[in-house]
């Protein structure tokens, strides 16, 4: 998701804090959709059936550029970012932090 110039977006298996390279993070899983009419549900939830093929790092991470945001806030649970007329949200299952990047470990 974009809010203008900045971007919001994640990242599946190993979660590092540098995400300037977006080439190393890796994607060992993909998100649970659902939409309806205009409304997108995207939902991160670890797989565990991967770990019968092998893959065993099922952590999740969101890259949230909190300083490119001119308001943000937080509350109930959810991150709101504000740049310019654009806006985004995100309500992540986790408040663990690597830099910029909101981590949630497959193992909670």
């Amino acid at each position: 998701a974009t809010t203008g110039t900045s971007s919001v977006f994640t990242a599946t298996g190993e979660i590092t804090g540098d995400w300037t390279d977006r080439s190393k993070q890796s994607h060992t899983h993909f998100p649970y959709i659902k939409q309806k009419q205009n409304v997108l549900l995207l939902m991160y939830q670890p797989n565990r059936d991967l770990k019968f093929l092998g893959i065993s790092d099922l952590d999740v991470g969101l890259y949230w550029p909190e300083e490119e945001f001119n308001e943000t806030a937080a509350g109930s649970g959810w991150l709101f970012g504000k740049e310019d007329d654009g806006y985004v949200a995100v309500r992540p299952a986790c408040s663990d932090t690597i830099g910029n990047v909101v981590r949630c470990s497959a193992d909670r």
